[in-house]
């Protein structure tokens, strides 16, 4: 294809390069990545893992992404900053798109400026492979037809986008900040301040403009005359606060949609990266528990954080009509109130605190008991199934009764009471005319509507700040990702010297629970590959906790390990999972819901191509699973797990092993995998585990 624009394209050789410019450009951090070696082959896989290392150096994300041909303008203007892979001369080059746009897509070419570039430019050089082909026999038969050059063009487009439409168009990288990034950050980078400034400078527009419209039609009502001047400016008045009404309401709009994305996100990077030990003592009904109440808190966060503002601004104003009304008398007095109305706000919080804790603590129970029931069919006894749940029914009706009586008493009368005493103050205040009057009663009425605001959003205030407390654990631990970012960036392949252990340990520790007596301690320990090593001991042994310390998941205290001379310190998080491969116990295994392909690659890539459906094949094969296939109305797409397929415990530690097999690792770890095989399944799977090249692990009781 020729290309009228050298300088757009970035050679294969500058991808680092270009990589570390798009990142700096972006505003996601001014750390240098250059010292990163540029890959040497340009296929998906490889190309997928170094996009990986590189980002995850820099502490932001990268994400492959790929699309149908219809759909692919939308994905070109929705994919800044993000690197495409393209194709000249049978050489690979990269187009670097620093922003999208309507039309245009704003380009960083080789000489380091930035040119804006029709959508349709990129969409030619991305679909070239796939569109010169079809366009050749859609113009053979469009040359058929007696029709204008105009028609042929507008026909050409039709044919083509129909004939291409089930395409698939990859080679599209996407750059952003990670979901564990600072939070503030992530804010800065989706313009949030300048929505929530315009939105409180709207409002407070709105408000004067609101009182001015008052001031005009009451003066009216105080002469008791009609005058079309006056009525024609209130009408004014009144049409000119809605454009800044819809704008306020539009900034309340952007900010919860963008705000609340980043929040789930957030949680959910935040639950993937929980330590090992801060999940091991909690049920599966405090997680539950937890997403629910962030729900809640996603909720009344944004509605609550935006009845906040406009708590402030009626406040504010209500409290300069009430100085300029009446004195400080009755602005004194409305501060206080919000005082008060603050100390019923703590009185409250600890007992919904009380009733939020009792829930979570029921809804883990719950659930348990559920996960559990066969259990206490055949082992509880029939009179005892529901004790624990009348107990704890009873308690959570009382302390239900109590928060609901405190709301009772907190609404009518905060609210009403305020009304109460305003009026009295007016008495004792006495304004000396009846303008003075009119602006203190609207000070009043103002002062009304932001405390009626204000309690309305006690009961959200507080389940807010007792929702933080139960989720918060996920919220930070997003933030443990920087934990696993390499110190230095180490080199793109971990390359094994034959005459070095592929894996070595110098007096490492490691201590469970901290000022426990137990701690473990290993002094050195070298494995080569192609090594085949039995790890045996008592149950409590610490033969798990090894295995591990080995694959990554938890972090040693003290000592040194290595795997093909570099440092895990220096090798980060993400190479040294792909080179080392855990298949854990039974219990902390698990078959998802989804075909029977996806639970055995979900470890390698996904969607998979012709090589890794035909390796998943001999594995299975070796297994002994082509049995389960053949049984299997669907084979390799069946849908298994809680809702579809069930699969013997025989079966699913075959699948485990296989999911660990197919990741082609440096060392494999099996943590006890061959316990509920029986003896011809356990032959089997043992031949085909051994017949791998990397070096193996067999973790079993003695």
């Amino acid at each position: 294809m020729s290309n009228p624009k050298i300088s757009l394209t970035w050679p294969i050789h500058r991808l680092n390069e270009a990589v570390d410019i798009l990142i700096q450009k972006s505003g996601f951090t001014a750390k240098s990545i250059s010292k990163f070696d540029s890959p040497e082959n340009f296929d998906d896989k490889t190309l997928n893992i170094w996009f990986e290392d590189i980002a995850c150096q820099s502490g932001i994300e990268s994400v492959a992404v790929e699309s149908k041909y219809g759909n692919i303008e939308d994905m070109i203007l929705n994919a800044g900053p993000a690197i495409i892979r393209i194709t000249k001369d049978d050489k690979p080059c990269f187009l670097v798109i620093l922003r999208g746009g309507l039309k245009n897509i704003s380009l960083i070419t080789s000489e380091l400026n930035v040119h804006k570039v029709n959508v349709d430019v990129i969409k030619k050089y991305l679909c070239h492979d796939i569109e010169t082909p079809a366009e050749v026999s859609i113009d053979n038969i469009l040359n058929k037809a007696d029709i204008s050059d105009i028609q042929k063009k507008t026909a050409r487009l039709a044919m083509l986008k129909e004939k291409l439409k089930s395409e698939i168009i990859g080679g599209v990288w996407i750059f952003r900040l990670s979901p564990g990034s600072d939070f503030f950050k992530w804010i800065c980078h989706l313009s949030i301040p300048k929505y929530f400034f315009s939105m409180i400078i709207c409002e407070f527009i709105f408000q004067i403009l609101m009182i001015i419209s008052w001031i005009v039609i009451g003066k009216m009502i105080i002469q008791f005359s009609f005058d079309w001047a006056y009525f024609t400016l209130w009408a004014l008045l009144l049409l000119s606060v809605i454009p800044f009404y819809l704008f306020s309401q539009w900034s309340q709009y952007f900010i919860s949609m963008n705000t609340g994305t980043i929040f789930k996100q957030r949680l959910l990077f935040g639950a993937m990266h929980l330590k090992q030990d801060e999940i091991r003592n909690q049920g599966p009904g405090q997680f539950l528990g937890r997403i629910m109440e962030s729900e809640a808190f996603e909720s009344m966060a944004f509605d609550g954080g935006f009845y906040f503002i406009i708590f402030i601004i009626k406040i504010i104003i209500s409290l300069s009509l009430l100085i300029i009304g009446s004195g400080w008398l009755i602005s004194t007095v409305l501060i206080l109130w919000i005082i008060l109305c603050l100390i019923a706000c703590v009185i409250y919080y600890h007992n919904t605190n009380e009733w939020v804790s009792h829930f979570r603590d029921m809804t883990n129970n719950m659930i348990e008991r559920m996960v559990g029931y066969r259990t206490r069919i055949v082992q509880e006894k029939y009179q005892n199934w529901h004790d624990e749940e009348d107990i704890e029914l009873n308690k959570y009706h009382q302390l239900s009764i109590k928060k609901d009586n405190i709301t009772l008493i907190i609404n009518p009368v905060i609210t009403r009471g305020w009304m109460l005493v305003s009026i009295i103050c007016i008495y004792l205040s006495k304004p000396d005319s009846i303008q003075n009057m009119i602006i203190t009663l609207g000070g009043i009425i103002i002062a009304f509507q932001g405390i009626s605001i204000l309690v309305n959003g006690i009961a959200s205030f507080v389940k807010l700040l007792c929702s933080w407390q139960q989720f918060n654990p996920l919220f930070n631990s997003a933030k443990q990702y920087k934990d696993n970012i390499p110190e230095v960036p180490a080199k793109n392949e971990l390359i094994y010297d034959k005459s070095k252990p592929m894996l070595d340990i110098k007096d490492i520790s490691y201590q469970y629970v901290k000022k426990s007596n137990f701690k473990l301690k290993v002094s050195s320990l070298e494995i080569f590959k192609g090594d085949r090593i039995l790890l045996e001991g008592p149950s409590g042994g610490g033969k798990s906790t090894l295995s591990s310390i080995l694959s990554g998941i938890r972090k040693i205290d003290k000592g040194m390990i290595f795997l093909n001379g570099q440092d895990q310190k220096l090798i980060g998080y993400l190479k040294w999972r792909r080179n080392i491969v855990l298949s854990p116990q039974f219990h902390e295994n698990f078959v998802f819901t989804g075909s029977f392909a996806f639970n055995l690659l979900m470890g390698r890539t996904w969607p998979p191509d012709k090589k890794d459906m035909k390796d998943t094949t001999d594995i299975c094969y070796k297994l002994g699973l082509n049995k389960l296939l053949e049984k299997m109305p669907e084979g390799f797409e069946q849908m298994i797990g809680e809702s579809g397929w069930q699969l013997s415990h025989g079966e699913q530690s075959r699948l485990f092993i296989a999911r660990a097999l197919l990741q082609n690792p440096q060392l494999l770890i099996f943590d006890e995998s061959f316990m509920p095989l029986d003896s011809d399944s356990f032959e089997k799977s043992l031949d085909c585990v051994l017949e791998n090249d990397a070096a193996i692990i067999i973790v079993a009781h003695l």
